[in-house]
């Protein structure tokens, strides 16, 4: 397998605070993006240059959407975005999601790691084109 063509990497925080940075590999064919949340292995999915777009338009929409992914262990699997818990704010944190298994990761985005999360999947929007 080729290394990656670009990477991007974006800082979140975990519900109990930590912080946790997701990468994102645009992969040399410009069809598939592997997605690291948190950068732990277990995490990786392969993501569809469509399932970005739908990603980014939630991002810069928050609203929400759950995209086909691929995963190593487990297939297909749902990546998720949407807004973090019930709030009425009109700029609500966004919240990135995978659920395996007996595992899940959730991945808060405020502020600013908003805005870097949704330029990040906008110039691999652009990537593709």
């Amino acid at each position: 397998m080729l290394p990656y063509l670009r990477r991007w990497a974006v800082q979140g925080t975990k519900p109990n605070g930590d912080r946790a940075t997701t990468i994102f590999d645009l992969q040399h064919d410009y069809r598939y993006v592997i997605a690291y949340p948190a950068t732990v292995d277990i995490y990786a999915v392969t993501v569809a240059a469509s399932g970005i777009r739908m990603l980014a338009d939630t991002a810069n929409s928050r609203t929400a959407c759950a995209v086909p992914v691929e995963h190593a262990t487990y297939g297909r699997r749902l990546f998720g975005l949407h807004p973090y818990q019930a709030s009425t704010d009109p700029s609500p944190p966004m919240e990135l999601y995978l659920i395996l298994p007996g595992d899940e990761i959730f991945i808060i985005y405020r502020d600013d790691q908003l805005r870097r999360l949704t330029s990040a999947l906008t110039e691999i929007v652009a990537s593709f084109e």
